[in-house]
């Protein structure tokens, strides 16, 4: 099979291999334990190679002892590649952060058997309520007022007329506990 690509075309798809190879492998140690997708790096060296061919050589460098193309700093860090990495990771980073978050309060509202008697769908409205108070908090302050409570309480059995432990300053039963 040939694929006949222009010089752009060929720009593009060195970007979404190097995008994607970083999805997969940057955080891979490279150990038995946690190898590098072999198949995957090897696909990205591929094309990183026709790239060279191409005369791409702003987006990679071929490492004469190592005789492999490997991707150049401007791909990593000055590249439409670059720019998408990084809004990945900050859109990543908050969204984790405040699933996590509202996973935690969600089982701090619930007991598991309460969460497994739930759908899905249930479940997810529940976690939906739980998580808006972080990405309200979060787009207003960022981390600004995030702190470690280093007091640790047992966890108590909320009432449904005690005021919800979300923070709203509304009844449980009209909050979180609906």
């Amino acid at each position: 099979m040939q694929l006949d690509l222009t010089k752009k075309q060929l720009k593009t798809l060195l970007e979404l291999v190097y995008l994607g190879n970083w999805m997969v492998n940057a955080h891979r140690d490279g150990s038995k334990q946690d190898p590098i997708m072999q198949e995957h790096d090897d696909m990205a060296k591929f094309i990183y190679s026709k790239a060279g061919e191409a005369d791409l050589k702003k987006y990679v460098q071929y490492d004469d002892g190592m005789k492999k193309w490997f991707p150049t700093q401007y791909l990593e860090l000055d590249s439409d590649a670059a720019k998408f990495h990084i809004e990945y990771n900050d859109n990543d980073f908050w969204d984790s952060l405040i699933d996590r978050l509202g996973a935690r309060d969600l089982s701090k509202l619930y007991e598991l058997v309460e969460l497994q008697d739930m759908s899905l769908f249930e479940r997810m409205n529940e976690q939906g309520k739980c998580n808006e108070k972080y990405e309200i908090e979060f787009e207003k302050n960022g981390i600004d007022r995030l702190i470690i409570d280093e007091t640790v309480g047992v966890r108590q059995k909320i009432n449904r007329n005690d005021p919800c432990p979300c923070g709203s300053g509304k009844k449980f039963k009209k909050c979180c506990g609906r």
